[in-house]
């Protein structure tokens, strides 16, 4: 949970970044944070790998989503991201 916590707060620190090379550091270590235990995980309990990675593989799909999302759209999400970051 320390390291789903550590890579969401990566992750909110990108959308105060004004330069494109800060965000995807910040995204890209938001991301490497929670998938590193999680491939640990994987690795170390071989009978619950399929759910572990099907679990892994919604969270990827979910943070790409979010990403492909119109501005519009990304405009109503920024109201709740601002509640969540505090």
């Amino acid at each position: 949970m320390l390291t789903l916590i550590c890579g969401a707060v990566l992750m909110f620190q990108s959308r105060q970044s004004a330069r494109r090379a800060s965000v995807l550091v910040l995204l890209a270590g938001g991301t490497a944070i929670p998938a590193l235990p999680c491939v640990a995980a994987i690795l170390s309990h071989r009978e619950q790998a399929p759910i572990l990675l099907a679990a892994l593989l919604i969270a990827t799909g979910l943070v790409s989503g979010l990403t492909l999302l119109s501005s519009r759209s990304r405009m109503r999400l920024t109201t709740l991201c601002d509640t969540i970051e505090v």
